[in-house]
């Protein structure tokens, strides 16, 4: 049960890097019905998870931590839902770093309150998971007046959070030998999204080298998703 809600509050960070990323994607007119069609699933779940994580929380620093997390949800998902100009991704990018610091947050107290192998390896594939769609999200911001070394900074640390994490999968002997595949997949998947921005640079086929980067960095997520389902056994 404890690693199951520490999976829970690692997944809040990813989906507060989603829901940006999502909302990026439409303001890119990449793949609009699919990205407002899942930008609306990720923020049902954002709400189930929070609650339940709120309702569940004991420890008078827990509560705090998700009281306050309400408060930023509150404020964060009309502004996710609003339409996706060039100011309200800025706004938007801006709105989601604090967001995904306080789940982020939440995520390590739970961790440190129920520490296990089980969770370590939880927390470390939760890592990944928020790292592939915040990678997403930076490439599809781009060119909306974000900093561009800041941006640049941004990309190369979540990257390396993302090959950590699979090095590490694919070392744990807990991981199983289907697991390993999958983090392999999620391996390639860097690749292609790495072989897309490339494309990108040189401005060649903008419109499906974008669509790339936005499914390479979904495909990562769901593999490391996976894995960390997997780990909650344990």
């Amino acid at each position: 049960m404890s690693a199951a809600r520490v999976n829970a509050a690692s997944r809040l960070v990813m989906l507060a890097e989603r829901i940006a990323k999502l909302h990026a994607q439409a303001a890119r007119d990449v793949l609009v019905a699919r990205s407002r069609r899942a930008l609306a699933e990720a923020s049902a779940d954002f709400e189930r998870i929070l609650r339940e994580l709120t309702l569940a929380a004991q420890a008078p620093e827990l509560r705090d931590n998700y009281r306050l997390l309400r408060l930023l949800w509150d404020e964060f998902r009309p502004a996710a839902q609003q339409p996706a100009t060039p100011q309200g991704v800025r706004k938007l990018a801006e709105r989601t770093e604090e967001l995904a610091w306080i789940a982020q947050k939440g995520a390590r107290m739970l961790h440190e309150q129920s520490r296990s192998r089980a969770t370590d390896l939880v927390m470390s594939a939760g890592s990944a998971r928020a790292a592939a769609q915040r990678l997403g999200k930076l490439h599809l911001q781009r060119g909306f007046g974000l900093a561009a070394n800041a941006m640049a900074r941004e990309i190369k640390l979540a990257e390396g959070e993302i090959v950590l994490a699979i090095a590490h999968a694919r070392s744990a002997p807990e991981t199983g030998e289907e697991m390993t595949a999958s983090a392999r997949m999620a391996e390639d998947q860097l690749t292609f999204l790495r072989q897309a921005v490339e494309r990108l640079e040189v401005a060649r086929e903008r419109t499906t080298q974008l669509e790339h980067v936005a499914k390479s960095s979904d495909h990562i997520a769901e593999t490391m998703d996976r894995i960390a389902r997997h780990y909650e056994t344990l």
